[in-house]
């Protein structure tokens, strides 16, 4: 199986998922509308949006899925702040993280800029994007490769494999 059809069958588990988490039967059935529509990125804005406004607890593990389909749909960037601004569901301990904005070092490599972007709870593992630099020195708007740092090793990822980066970290080796 492709990792493109890995990727539509993960975000169609995901998605209902998400949709589970909205309070309100009708936002949770626009929620899932959007993607009916082929409109993920106005559904992540959507959802965004009520979960913030109605306080909704999210775990650290959804939090990271929902900024691994962003960056997929290229909105990651645009609803970072409102991923951050989400509550926090405190009670249950999610596998990894997302590196906090406060805490991410880039760092650079051949023409590339590296920030560390989720990272497991239990292992040293750490999901990075890698941009290419612009002429400016600031990293370009979308990662050209994905990088998982384990110890000693790196394991790099095509754009096309964020699934199996995410999943990568997700297995804690």
């Amino acid at each position: 199986m492709g990792d493109r059809s890995r990727f539509e069958e993960w975000e169609a588990r995901l998605w209902e998922r998400l949709a589970g988490l909205l309070p309100a039967a009708q936002d949770a059935e626009s929620f899932r509308d959007s993607r009916e529509i082929g409109e993920q990125e106005a559904g992540l804005w959507f959802l965004l949006e009520r979960l913030a406004d109605q306080a909704v607890p999210v775990d650290e593990t959804t939090l990271a899925e929902i900024e691994v389909l962003a960056e997929h749909w290229g909105e990651r960037l645009a609803v970072h702040y409102r991923v951050e601004a989400c509550a926090r569901d405190l009670d249950r301990a999610g596998s990894v993280r997302l590196v906090p904005d406060s805490e991410v070092q880039a760092a650079a490599a051949d023409d590339l800029t590296v920030l560390p972007w989720i990272e497991c709870a239990r292992c040293p593992s750490v999901l990075s994007r890698a941009h290419t630099r612009e002429p400016s020195g600031r990293p370009g708007l979308y990662a050209t490769r994905y990088l998982v740092t384990r110890a000693d090793t790196t394991e790099t990822f095509a754009p096309t494999e964020l699934l199996r980066a995410f999943e990568s970290v997700l297995a804690c080796h």
